[in-house]
């Protein structure tokens, strides 16, 4: 490992205890909290109208490759994935996707030990047992 390489592995561990905040991440009935830190990506595709284009940007999540392990075992992000997050003490959902076709995430170093997530924050959904009287 070069200078370098050490140097990227020491700024993510203090971005970590720094910036970080714990999340849940889900795949299907399964999750694992970990410490992700937030960033923001931009897409923006044209259309074949003049003008007219598609901009997208809603949250990213940076954490490392090695937190997420789900069912014991390590693994990569998929379409579909979501993030829990408490905001101001409402659970919110995030869903891994991604409006311009590309993948909705990334490795963010060159080492592979950091991913970035890109999501859109999911609609609140009304519950059944909250509508009966």
């Amino acid at each position: 490992m070069g200078l370098l390489d050490r140097g990227q592995a020491a700024l993510v561990r203090r971005q970590k205890q720094a910036i970080g905040r714990r999340v849940v991440y889900t795949r299907g009935d399964s999750g694992v909290m970990l410490e992700a830190w937030l960033g923001n990506t931009l897409f923006a595709r044209n259309t074949e109208e003049p003008g007219a284009s598609v901009v997208w940007g809603e949250r990213d999540y940076l954490f490392l490759a090695a937190d997420l392990v789900i069912d014991g075992r390590m693994t990569l992000p998929m379409l579909g994935d979501r993030i829990i997050e408490t905001i101001d003490g409402e659970e919110v959902q995030f869903e891994l996707q991604t409006a311009t076709g590309e993948p909705p995430w990334r490795f963010s170093d060159s080492m592979r030990t950091t991913i970035r997530v890109n999501t859109k924050r999911q609609p609140k959904r009304v519950c059944e047992r909250d509508e009966e009287p």
